[in-house]
């Protein structure tokens, strides 16, 4: 995982169900090896999500430890 590319961190968060954050990840160029250094608050930044009304929505607990689990 620590090798792997923009596009391959990309494909991983597609295959896990993080599809919306994909243009996240992809603005602050997240590969590999930033992927594993990722802390709490740069997660909740990473997954957060805008709405219909272009509001940021936080992630839940529940799927910041989705996430978490699937890196391991």
């Amino acid at each position: 995982m620590e090798n792997w590319t923009v596009d391959r961190v990309s494909q991983w968060l597609n295959k896990n169900g993080f599809e919306k954050c994909i243009p996240r990840f992809k603005d602050e160029n997240i590969d590999g090896e930033a992927l594993m250094k990722v802390n709490d608050d740069q997660l909740e930044n990473l997954l957060s999500v805008l709405n219909q009304d272009g509001i940021a929505k936080k992630p839940t607990q529940r799927t910041k430890r989705i996430f978490k689990a699937e890196l391991e």
